[in-house]
């Protein structure tokens, strides 16, 4: 069975105004741009759930036409760490959102953030109220943590 591997983006719109139509053609328009994707409105937000297998699909060329579409609509997007089960849904989510939320303020000039770039400003802000830390860590890391449990690796 293969894992199944998703990236989640938050698009933020910073422009009031567009009507359901609208949106939903923002919607079908990023589904367009970002190969096996799919999108939901969720609390305002539109939600990117990328399907995909590898790491390498966010590519240089996807990254320009993104944020060109971004740029053309007055969005703001955040990309998330990707995650193999769609419970952790919720954490990619958060992950995509303080990629805005910080991004926007140390680099207001972007209009997309990787939430990989602002991840460990989102540790400082979360470390006082969270105990469970585990959700800031790389999935690769999570991933090596789990092999090695399983396989009982003293490392």
């Amino acid at each position: 069975m293969r894992d199944v591997e998703i990236w989640q983006s938050r698009a933020e719109q910073s422009a009031a105004g567009l009507n359901q139509y609208q949106i939903q053609g923002l919607r079908h328009t990023l589904e367009l741009l970002v190969p096996g994707s799919h999108s939901v409105l969720y609390q305002g937000y539109i939600v990117i759930h990328v399907n995909t297998a590898t790491y390498d699909f966010f590519t240089p060329a996807l990254r320009t036409r993104l944020a060109e579409t971004a740029e053309a609509y007055h969005l703001r997007l955040g990309l998330s760490y990707r995650y193999h089960d769609l419970l952790e849904t919720r954490f990619a989510f958060e992950q995509a959102s303080a990629a805005i939320q910080f991004g926007s303020h140390i680099h207001p000039d972007k209009v997309l953030y990787l939430y990989d770039d602002y991840a460990l400003y989102h540790l400082l802000d979360q470390v006082r109220s969270t105990s469970d830390l585990r959700r800031f860590c790389h999935p690769k890391l999570l991933e090596l943590i789990e092999y090695d449990r399983k396989n009982d690796t003293p490392y």
